[in-house]
């Protein structure tokens, strides 16, 4: 009998569990993940950034602040639930874009980007 390997943990898909996700993502200690992890990617002025499993679009807004008007940055995340929660909170950075898409199938050609980031995905899949 062959074993069934779920691709993913949880169902980020239900807008229950997508809420709780992004409160944790709310916590101070995440926070903090965050800020860490931009300061080690340390985005400059213009810089064009894709960030891989950007769920509820909180290092979103802070890459699209560093980066600037006239840097790009654009988020993947295969829940719908995430990526609605996502665009509200970015919708009023003109340089932000967001879409459906894993990690393992991105939609874009080779060197689209200056940085690729994936930024508290790996806890939960």
């Amino acid at each position: 009998c062959e074993a069934q390997v779920p691709t993913t943990v949880t169902n980020w898909a239900d807008p229950k569990k997508a809420s709780r996700l992004e409160a944790n993502y709310a916590n101070p200690d995440v926070v903090v993940q965050r800020r860490e992890m931009l300061s080690i990617l340390n985005p400059s002025a213009g810089e064009r950034v894709l960030d891989v499993g950007c769920g509820p679009g909180y290092f979103l807004r802070d890459l699209a602040e560093a980066v600037g008007e006239e840097g790009m940055v654009k988020g993947v995340d295969p829940s719908h639930a995430l990526l609605g929660m996502a665009q509200k909170r970015v919708s009023s950075w003109s340089n932000v874009q967001i879409q459906t898409a894993t990690a393992e199938n991105l939609p874009f050609p080779d060197e689209s980007f200056d940085a690729v980031v994936i930024c508290q995905v790996l806890l939960y899949v």
